[in-house]
């Protein structure tokens, strides 16, 4: 593992001031169901996030993303609807063979059936080429399939991986709008 500047250890602290990061879970974030179906959710975080909900232009809605360490990072992504997006399992195919084609990480370690953030999910890890390791699930819940993952470097990877599972151990979903009240009949 090489070792990081400090121009990018400098950024990094102020990232982590910027956003308010305690280590513990001081911070609480939510999202209120979408117009379009999707549920909103609410967590207890170590950080501030600096987007909640972004839609960006392919329809995903990018959900939160939260610092769990110098280098480490927790973040949430809807994709889309599953009847769109594909099944879970057929996302994290298509994750794991596009990051693989690009030569940035290999799989090292197959998706395996798992349970996250009370739901049935496929679980993998991928480790990049420059030493960083992704641990990401994939989830469908209410017909959007979603995507979460815990980023670490170096040495932090146990207690991020703590304090990820301890934010994750407070996530509740919040229910989509009828879509009876949302055209207001």
């Amino acid at each position: 593992m090489g070792q990081t500047s400090w121009a990018a250890r400098r950024q990094a602290r102020r990232t982590r001031r910027a956003l308010q990061f305690t280590g513990r879970l001081d911070h609480r974030l939510t999202t209120p169901p979408d117009v379009d179906g999707r549920p909103g959710w609410e967590l207890l975080a170590p950080s501030r996030s600096p987007y909640i909900a972004v839609v960006t232009e392919d329809g995903s809605r990018s959900e939160f993303v939260v610092i769990l360490g110098p280098r480490s990072h927790l973040l949430a992504v809807c994709f889309g609807p599953v009847s769109v997006k594909g099944s879970p399992q057929e996302l994290a195919a298509v994750s794991i063979d596009a990051i693989q084609a690009m030569g940035a990480a290999r799989c090292t370690l197959a998706p395996t059936a798992c349970r996250l953030v009370g739901l049935p999910a496929v679980g993998y890890t991928m480790t990049f080429t420059s030493g960083a390791v992704l641990q990401e699930w994939k989830l469908a819940h209410e017909g959007w399939v979603y995507g979460f993952g815990v980023l670490t470097h170096d040495d932090e990877g146990l207690a991020a991986h703590q304090l990820a599972r301890e934010a994750l151990d407070t996530f509740r979903w919040i229910p989509p709008v009828p879509r009876a009240a949302v055209l207001g009949g």
